[in-house]
């Protein structure tokens, strides 16, 4: 991935290095010195930062990406290592930040860094540039503020990251014999030495025993005494490249997204679940808001930025006059008592409502109403209907007014448009709607039919022109760009209550992939399966390679044997025959101990770790898993894992490794033979 040929660099008189070359792909390039002997410019060469005085640079594609972390610093001082990826923008690997986060005991991600001290500052680097995407890491002095931990744990993890991407390590003189290096560049006493890795090496020359008698098993035994080591080490290998398969086959999940969301809702223990369209496939659907066989709850979060507390609005009742009041905030309740709520013209009546009260006017169970009755959340619900709630929404919640509490002034937001970038905001104030019940939306500038992009990046289509210079919405479309989240706003703003069985209807019926966010378990797949793929290929080309490198022995054991076999009078077809059996027995170790732990060990392993990574940096109050003591009866009555994971059809690739594996060591050694006759 980069080659260097013949570059030299000088300062005036002083010549830091000449004629340097080298050729790396995946791997470590390791470079190693005394401060000031050049490794950081070469590095910055490498980077296309500094241009060498002679020779040139060059990389496996045109257009290589790059991440680095070092000396100098590559973000933000006055942002936290979170928002520095947002501000900017350079795309992550989830799965890497989340493994980096772990292994550092990195976790004050929302800390600007100015405030972090210099070992801490230096782990959020590394993290931010190990988890970018990128094709070519540049580490210039990762170690120097780490502890001995994290240095040890960095180390194991850039050794497994290194197999599949080219990074560059520069370090000071220490040596740091656990980096698995590529290529090793020492810079020392003026002069620069540049190892290579080493091939391995060809297995040494079998030895063959004498042996008695037999027939179809003198191949077994005669192999298995003489060749062994050969044999221990090829099960070894074999079974090694199986089981770490069947580990990655154990951790893939080819089930749908709709199957899965049923899953988890059938095993989840609530009857409804709230929804949103963060993935929505189609950019608004008119008959979803509009269908009356769907008898799902709005619920719509109101904020006022003056008292700095959040106000639930939820459409469960059919009375549209009448709201209820329920709170569990004590002495900070928004709510004084009992008093008329006017909308704009329209007044209604709102009564303060005990536990008891606002329990009966449940229309099913859900997590966050459970949790608000149990104390275990603390927050404030006005129960309304969902016409009460579309009015808010049209007419503005700063229009609503309280008799008694009229200093509550909640806010509200409408839309603006940028034209250099195509794309809506979000800004406070008043939203302009046309009334209709259909999808309109019109922005400055744009013709009916274009797309614009919405804050969270999707794209929906105009209806028409504005003319005035504002974005007019109806009331559908500012329910499609709620139900899709500004970027700003949590999950919690505004969406729909269903039932199970709704929630099935909507994927179904209208091609949405819905899951719902209050779901009781997390059913992401939080490890990298490809790295089990990654290391069982390897391993099965370091076995190739074996086969290979050591049919020279084996052939002379071989041939002895097909002498002894003529010399015996025993058939040279039964010796082929023979020889695929001992081919055979060496792959079956592995074929039947992976498939043994896959459905034994590595798929109840897999289900089990999701369950308790679901709650290992939050468990709930009254989390009693781990010690099996009676449950909490709807945060977590799973006694056993959900069964998220299932036996997968990949894993009838074990069957053809068996067959290649044992196929493969037999024409070798039969190829080998003709050669050598």
């Amino acid at each position: 991935m980069i080659t260097a040929n013949n570059i030299s660099k000088k300062y005036g008189s002083h010549v830091l290095f000449e004629k340097v070359s080298f050729s790396i792909g995946n791997g470590i390039l390791y470079i190693h010195g005394k401060s000031g002997c050049g490794k950081s410019t070469l590095l910055q060469i490498l980077m296309g930062n500094v241009k060498p005085d002679e020779g040139m640079v060059g990389y496996a594609k045109e257009e290589c990406s790059f991440s680095y972390c070092g000396q100098e610093p590559s973000l933000l001082d006055s942002l936290s290592l979170e928002k520095n990826i947002k501000a900017l923008k350079f795309p992550i690997d989830k799965s890497h930040f989340n493994q980096l986060c772990k292994i550092l005991n990195f976790n004050m991600i929302n800390t600007p860094l100015r405030l972090l001290s210099g070992g801490e500052r230096q782990k959020a680097e590394i993290i931010a540039c190990l988890s970018k995407a990128a094709d070519i890491f540049f580490l210039d002095e990762p170690f120097s503020s780490l502890d001995k931990d994290s240095r040890s744990h960095l180390v194991s993890w850039l050794n497994i990251f290194s197999k599949n991407k080219c990074l560059v390590l520069v370090n000071n003189d220490d040596q740091i014999d656990d980096i698995d290096k590529t290529v090793d560049i020492f810079f020392a006493n003026g002069r620069i030495n540049i190892n290579t890795k080493i091939k391995a090496k060809e297995s040494s020359d079998f030895h063959l025993s004498i042996l008695e008698k037999g027939s179809f098993c003198v191949a077994f035994k005669s192999y298995f005494k003489s060749c062994k080591w050969y044999a221990l080490f090829q099960v070894l290998l074999c079974a090694l490249s199986m089981v770490f398969f069947s580990v990655g086959v154990s951790l893939t999940n080819t089930k749908s997204e709709a199957t899965m969301t049923e899953l988890m809702m059938n095993n989840d223990p609530f009857s409804a679940h709230a929804i949103r369209f963060d993935n929505c496939k189609k950019p608004v659907d008119v008959s979803f808001y509009n269908d009356e066989g769907l008898k799902g709850y709005e619920y719509y979060k109101l904020s006022d930025p003056q008292k700095k507390q959040d106000l639930y609005l939820y459409g469960v009742l059919k009375d549209t006059q009448n709201l209820y009041y329920y709170s569990n905030l004590g002495d900070k309740n928004m709510v004084s008592g009992n008093q008329t709520v006017t909308l704009f013209t329209d007044s209604y009546q709102l009564e303060k409502v005990t536990k008891s009260e606002f329990t009966s006017f449940m229309p099913f169970e859900t997590k966050f109403w459970n949790s608000l009755v149990d104390d275990y959340r603390q927050s404030q619900v006005i129960l309304c209907s969902n016409e009460f709630i579309d009015k808010v929404l049209r007419i503005g919640p700063d229009k609503l007014r309280f008799s008694i509490d009229t200093d509550i002034l909640f806010s509200c937001f409408y839309y603006t448009y940028s034209l250099s970038e195509n794309r809506l905001y979000p800004a406070y104030g008043p939203t302009d709607f046309i009334e209709t019940s259909d999808y309109y939306l019109s922005v400055p500038s744009l013709e009916p039919n274009k797309g614009v992009i919405t804050p969270d990046g999707k794209t929906i289509y105009t209806t028409s022109s504005s003319t005035d210079g504002k974005v007019h919405l109806s009331l559908n479309s500012f329910k499609f760009l709620l139900m899709n989240g500004p970027s700003y706003m949590d999950y919690s703003t505004f969406g729909y209550f269903f039932n199970d069985e709704e929630i099935k209807t909507i994927i179904n019926e209208y091609n949405q992939s819905i899951i719902p966010f209050d779901i009781y378990y997390d059913y992401s797949m939080k490890i990298n399966n490809w790295i089990y793929y990654s290391i069982s290929g390897f391993l099965m080309l370091l076995d190739f390679l074996f086969i290979f490198l050591s049919q020279k022995g084996k052939t002379k054991w071989f041939s002895s044997l097909e002498k002894i076999y003529r010399n015996q009078k025993l058939k040279t077809r039964s010796l082929r025959k023979s020889l695929f059996f001992v081919n055979l027995l060496e792959e079956i170790p592995g074929l039947i101990i992976s498939f043994l732990l896959y459905f034994l060990y590595f798929i109840p392993k897999a289900n089990y770790d999701l369950m308790v990574n679901r709650f290992s940096s939050y468990k709930p109050e009254g989390f009693y898993f781990y010690s099996q003591e009676p449950l909490n009866p709807y945060y977590d009555n799973l006694v056993s894992p959900i069964k998220v994971i299932t036996p997968e059809w990949i894993i009838l690739v074990l069957i053809v490794l068996f067959l290649t594996f044992s196929v493969v060591n037999y024409y070798a050694l039969i190829k080998q033979k003709k050669s050598v006759t």
